[in-house]
């Protein structure tokens, strides 16, 4: 059954006080991917920085700010990729996490943090309350998902908001593919299949307008 509630693309700049994030100014910072760990309060974020940032975040983790640096690598264009441990507790991870967002890209840029999020239309008052209650919001923009921009198909689609709507991204998940897929009325691997075309489309999308930022940004 299709959900009646539109699905938002939100973008998000704030400055998180006493985050590690406002601690570093003139900075281009783009996450890669993170992982939240709740049960031990604890973030691992994989981040691309330059080397001045590099220095800054290891002075961070000597004051606490940054749970633990686990690796840093070096890349061919010149940037490292620092794999890192942050707090869960009171970040906005742990608020976007609790409205049931899907987070597709953040940055920092200048001691800011960018958040890209997908959430319903219904969850916005609420979770923007609780932002501007974490942190100091400088810049919102909303808009509907152009699905068809994407190029989803209609299967992709519906099943993308089924499992949305049925926690399926939520850690611990609420529910199984297998479960799902008996809602929809598809094979568990027909599910899985949709599920993550639908998971690249998105994704590809938005890393590709975060590297023109980054592009842009350097220049």
């Amino acid at each position: 059954m299709y959900s009646k509630f539109e699905l938002k693309n939100v973008t998000v700049k704030l400055v998180h006080e006493d985050c590690w994030t406002s601690k570093i100014e003139n900075s281009m910072i783009r996450s890669l991917g993170r992982i939240a760990i709740p049960e031990k309060s604890l973030i691992r974020a994989f981040m691309i920085m330059r080397r001045s940032e590099v220095e800054k975040v290891i002075s961070l983790e000597r004051e606490g700010k940054i749970k633990n640096i686990i690796n840093i690598s070096y890349t061919k264009n010149g940037k490292y990729i620092v794999d890192m441990l942050l707090n869960y507790k009171n970040s906005t991870l742990e608020l976007l996490n609790k409205y049931d967002s899907i987070i597709v890209n953040m940055m920092n840029m200048k001691g800011r943090e960018v958040w890209d999020f997908i959430t319903y239309e219904y969850n916005i008052p609420s979770l923007l309350k609780d932002l501007e209650s974490h942190g100091k919001i400088e810049d919102i923009t909303i808009t509907t998902i152009p699905h068809n921009d994407i190029d989803l198909t209609s299967e992709e689609f519906k099943t993308l908001i089924t499992a949305l709507q049925s926690g399926y991204f939520e850690y611990p998940r609420k529910v199984t593919a297998k479960e799902i897929a008996k809602k929809i009325g598809i094979h568990s691997s027909t599910f899985l299949y949709h599920i993550r075309n639908a998971e690249k489309k998105i994704i590809s999308k938005y890393i590709y307008e975060a590297e023109k930022k980054d592009k842009l940004a350097d220049e």
